[in-house]
């Protein structure tokens, strides 16, 4: 839901998402497309989006717009990889009592030191 908030999407846009969700989740005739051999999804949801109706303001329909948006995220693991490590110096085999909120805060707080601004003199 916050995704569609974040890009102004009105009120009405957001229902007929759902609506194509639920139409998708039933798996209607639109959504019977084979994705052929050599196609990827993203080829896939644009002949959908081409086929379904369009949004008040001619836009191809949401459900294709949102799918297409989150197959083009790259995932990656950098930030992960940054708090594991750096909870694997709070949390080592000599320092192994904290328990998981403890070693969180710990984590929090040395982000908090890593990102603020120096202190002005």
């Amino acid at each position: 839901m916050n995704i569609c908030l974040g890009r102004n999407w009105g009120e009405g846009v957001i229902r007929n998402l759902f609506s194509q969700m639920d139409a998708y989740n039933s798996n209607t005739k639109d959504y019977q497309r084979p994705l052929t051999t050599g196609s990827d999804p993203d080829e896939w949801w644009a002949v959908v989006g081409k086929a379904l109706p369009k949004e008040a303001d001619d836009l191809p329909a949401i459900i294709s717009v949102l799918a297409r948006l989150l197959l083009s995220a790259v995932p990656h693991a950098a930030d992960p990889e940054r708090a594991f490590s750096a909870m694997g110096l709070d949390h080592s085999p000599i320092r192994n009592r904290f328990n998981e909120g403890t070693v969180s805060s710990m984590a929090l707080v040395r982000s908090y030191y890593r990102v603020a601004p120096p202190d002005e003199e």
